[in-house]
């Protein structure tokens, strides 16, 4: 996603040496957290059930905030 919004926000050649740089910090990230973490596999309704508690705790300071349609 990075490298397109520098597509799409400075389309010119001259941010070369910047998507170079970013594709270079993002595979180091994406190594630093392969490194750190390992894979472990989630049934599918322990992940739906944290999903829902993480989307309902976000969701909570929204309400009332919302102008009512």
């Amino acid at each position: 996603m990075l490298p397109h919004l520098l597509d799409e926000y400075a389309p010119t050649p001259g941010t070369e040496p910047q998507r170079a740089e970013l594709e270079a910090l993002v595979t180091r990230w994406c190594a630093a957290c392969s490194a750190s973490f390992t894979a472990t596999w989630v049934p599918v309704n322990r992940r739906t059930e944290h999903q829902v508690n993480v989307t309902t705790t976000a969701d909570e300071p929204a309400e009332g905030h919302l102008a009512a349609s």
